[in-house]
């Protein structure tokens, strides 16, 4: 009698920004962001680095698209003609990429060029505040993992596609404002962790400026019982432009039960002035 042998085929999409891009995929790409600073009528040219760091030869292509964050950090990803569903900041329009498709032997490097260009007559909305985009650079033949049940019969392969993101950014050069972060409120909150209940704070961001703001948020624990004090390690967090954050900051675990006075700190840079806000907490068993 013969086995009959079932195969099952899936296929993977992996989407990888080039900050965490790794060597088993054939696409290497540097540097992980390009930033632009292009006036009224001013063209400029970048250039992100491909290379092939498998052992074949490879074919890629590159192309644009956009990005956004939720209110709570989370990150979507569209193509060009998608329509963002929070805000609409792309800078797709106005690049354009050479080459658009190429191929590299292997441990062979090329530029890819991202050029800028800035209408003379750009409205204020397009051309005065800190606009966004995402370059991407694909692998167009898939990686294929074919692999045998060990008393099943079944033979299963997956089908990888891997594609690299660059993030792209273009920020006017006469934006000079001061960055400004406002805390709109801090209340007591739980989320659901891996391991369980997480207690903690819900702290509600703005950011009023024209840039992306790169803050540092840090969290202190005073018990108004014992004095004790507990200092968290600063995070860091993006918020962009004239949008909303909700950033959950955790309790320690071992922290005891009791009657805490909790105060955060929001630190947007130098030139800037600090965020603070203070609320009383309890903390239960």
């Amino acid at each position: 009698m013969k086995n009959k042998i079932t195969f099952l085929f899936a296929f993977f999409f992996v989407f990888l920004t080039a900050e965490n891009a790794f060597s088993q995929s054939g696409i290497s790409v540097s540097p992980p962001k390009i930033y632009f600073n292009a006036a009224r009528g001013e063209t400029q040219t970048l250039t992100v680095q491909v290379s092939n760091p498998s052992g074949m030869r490879q074919n890629y292509s590159v192309y644009l698209g956009y990005w956004e964050r939720d209110s709570l950090g989370s990150k979507k990803y569209y193509n060009k003609d998608e329509e963002p569903t929070v805000n609409n900041f792309s800078v797709a329009d106005l690049i354009r990429l050479s080459p658009l498709s190429f191929d590299l032997n292997p441990g062979e490097k090329r530029d890819v060029f991202v050029t800028l260009a800035m209408p003379a007559n750009a409205s204020t909305d397009l051309a005065d505040q800190t606009r966004w985009a995402m370059l991407f650079i694909k692998e167009n033949k898939p990686n294929t993992i074919t692999s045998v049940g060990g008393t099943t019969g079944k033979q299963s392969q997956m089908i990888i596609e891997y594609q690299i993101g660059v993030h792209v950014y273009q920020t006017p050069p006469y934006i000079n404002e001061p960055k400004e972060v406002e805390i709109l409120d801090l209340t007591q909150a739980n989320r659901n962790g891996e391991n369980g209940t997480l207690s903690g704070l819900n702290l509600k961001l703005e950011n009023k400026s024209r840039m992306i703001s790169e803050s540092f948020v840090s969290l202190e624990l005073l018990n108004l019982r014992t004095g004790e004090v507990w200092k968290g390690k600063p995070t860091s967090i993006s918020i962009f432009p004239k949008a909303r954050r909700i950033v959950f900051l955790d309790f320690p675990k071992d922290l005891k039960p009791g009657t805490y006075s909790a105060t955060t700190v929001v630190d947007s840079g130098a030139n800037t002035e600090l965020s603070i806000a203070e609320i009383q907490v309890e903390k239960r068993n």
